[in-house]
Order: C-alpha cells, then sequence, then structure tokens
C-alpha cells in the first residue's frame, strides 16, 4: 500500500452558490481591495465512508463563482476535476498551513506513556515507508528537511522546541499529500498527540489509520459502490421491463383489433383488458408483475412517454375524438 497516496474515495455530492453579505466578517476578512462584492462557492465531499465535508472559495463576482460551480460535476472523484484541500499541486496554500499549525505552540509538554508508544509505532511506520522519517532513529528524512528550509526549521525549533519534528513531518505531509493519505494522518496524529496535546483526537487518528491499514475502509467503500451500482441497475432493469410491457401490450391490442375491428368502438381500457391474458400466455415472466399497471401503461403511451411510434401506433388505433 502506498502511504502518501489517497486511501479514501473523495466524491462531491453537491454544490451552492452563495453571495457573501456585506457587513459580515467573512466579508470584511476576504473581499478584495478591488471589489465590493464577495461570492461563495460551498462544495460537499464526501471521503469514503465518511459523513460529508463541506468547502468553500471564495470569489470576486457572482459570474466567475457561478462558472466555476458549473464545472463541477456531482458524483465524481475530486481528483479527476479538481483540488480541494491539501494536495500535492502549485497552487498549494502553503502559507495557510503554516500560518494554522504556527497558532498551535505547544501547549503542555506530552510525552507518550509507555503502553501508548506501541500504538504510536503504526505511525512511525507509516511515515517511514512513505519516506518522511527514519524508523529506527526517528529522525526525519532529507526530503523533508529540504522542502521545508533551513529558515522555517530554524522557526520550527524556536517556537516548538523538541517537539519541531513533528510539527515538521505534519507540515511536510500537508503540503506534498493528499489530507486522506495514510501518511498525512499518521504526522497528524503525532502532531495532535505530541504538540496539540490532545490524546483523544490522536487516538481517533489511529483508529482511523486501523480501518485504512487493514483494509475495512475499502471494503466498506466496495460494498456502497457494489450496492449503489446494484439500485442502479436495477432501476435500468424495472426500466426496460416497464418498457417492454407497454410495448408487447400496444403490440397484442393491435393484433386484437385487427382480427375483431368492431371491439374498438369499445376503447382502449377494453381493448387492453381483453388483450393483457394474450401477453401473459406470450411472456409470463416479463408480465409476472406490471399486470394492475396496464391503465397507467395506456396512458403514457397515449402521452408519447413510451416513444413518438408507440404514440403514432395508439392514435392510429384510437383516433383523437373530433368536435
Amino acid at each position: 500500500m502506498d502511504m502518501t497516496k489517497p486511501a479514501r474515495k473523495e466524491v462531491i455530492e453537491k454544490t451552492k452558490v452563495v453571495e457573501i453579505k456585506k457587513g459580515s466578517s467573512v466579508f470584511d476578512e476576504y473581499v478584495s481591495a478591488e471589489c465590493n462584492e464577495l461570492w461563495a462557492v460551498f462544495i460537499w465531499v464526501r471521503s469514503g465512508t465518511i459523513l460529508q465535508t463541506p468547502h468553500v472559495l471564495f470569489f470576486d463576482t457572482k459570474e466567475e463563482a457561478s462558472e466555476f460551480a458549473g464545472k463541477i460535476q456531482i458524483g465524481i472523484p475530486v481528483s479527476d476535476q479538481l483540488d480541494i484541500g491539501r494536495v500535492a499541486n502549485e497552487e498549494c496554500d502553503f502559507e495557510g498551513i503554516r500560518e494554522s499549525i504556527d497558532l498551535n505552540k505547544i501547549r503542555t509538554e506530552a510525552d507518550a506513556e509507555a503502553d501508548e508508544k506501541d500504538s504510536l509505532e503504526v505511525t512511525y511506520r507509516i511515515l517511514s515507508d512513505a519516506g518522511v522519517i527514519n524508523f529506527e532513529s526517528r529522525e526525519l528524512c532529507g526530503c523533508v528537511i529540504d522542502f521545508i528550509g533551513a529558515d522555517r526549521i530554524t522557526f520550527l525549533k524556536s517556537d516548538f522546541l523538541d517537539k519541531w519534528k513533528f510539527v515538521a513531518a505534519y507540515e511536510y505531509c500537508s503540503m506534498k499529500y493528499s489530507s486522506t493519505a495514510p501518511a498525512t494522518i499518521s504526522s497528524f496524529c503525532l502532531y495532535s498527540y505530541f504538540v496539540l496535546n490532545d490524546k483523544f483526537y490522536a487516538g481517533y487518528m489511529l483508529r482511523d489509520l486501523e480501518f485504512i491499514i487493514h483494509g475495512v475502509e475499502a471494503e466498506a467503500q466496495k460494498a456502497a459502490d457494489k450496492k449503489k451500482m446494484a439500485g442502479e441497475k436495477g432501476k435500468a432493469a424495472s426500466k426496460r421491463g416497464r418498457n417492454d410491457r407497454r410495448m408487447a401490450l400496444l403490440e397484442a391490442m393491435e393484433t386484437f383489433a385487427k382480427r375483431n375491428p368492431d371491439m374498438i368502438a369499445f376503447g382502449d381500457k377494453e381493448i387492453a383488458r381483453l388483450s393483457l391474458p394474450k401477453c401473459v400466455d406470450t411472456d409470463p415472466t416479463l408480465w409476472a408483475q406490471g399486470r394492475k399497471q396496464v391503465g397507467e401503461y395506456l396512458d403514457e403511451i397515449r402521452r408519447g412517454e413510451a416513444g413518438p411510434d408507440a404514440k403514432a401506433r395508439y392514435h392510429a388505433l384510437f383516433p383523437a375524438k373530433t368536435a
């Protein structure tokens, strides 16, 4: 398993364009000096089996926001159409990531208990496999040091003391990999534990890693995809079956009317009732259901919902009455 690749399929489920009103704190913070309006595109993304997560992007005009939202395809993986969150690309918000990290100076001196060290081993193993740290020495790999830069390293050492390596690893993974990559989750787990002193959230991250590494997430996603596919196939099969019954009924009615032209005067419903037994005898499997929907089939054929050809054939049998 590649620890640097997304472990979950992130799919866009819905979007919404919203105007940010003047006077709001959001408007004052994000509006550009050249504009007097601010628009937001809210994007709801489902990551694997986790609940939807909202993302927001700001635009100077309604036209720009609407154009961007219009290009988004609902139900299509995020990676296939746009970058949301922390991903490896030139537009990654490095400064935004660093600002959020710098706000969290060490809150307390957090050290792992003996029994907790074993639990945290998996995070070191994953980061080692991803080429972020050396598993034995726990030292950062050269690529991380080079990427972050000497000045930033000096700053991290000054502000985060002996916990700076956890910050550096988290910063590196956040800027390089998807937020659902095991390496990013592992780095955030260690960052939460040692820097934020949030053992509860670190434990949640560990559970999340176990869920991913042991394939539970993949199996759950596979089951969800299979269920969705089965539902779509079921709907398609049901639609085909309904259309086949409409066509079979119309053909039987045409045959019956040709042999009994005087009966046409009794109307479409009576002709359908008399033609139905022949339909059932010809294809009992097709008519295992739908016998009580004959009236609906006739209405759909007459309105053209079964296609223009079927509508024309119906009206050839039962011409519209004229005054």
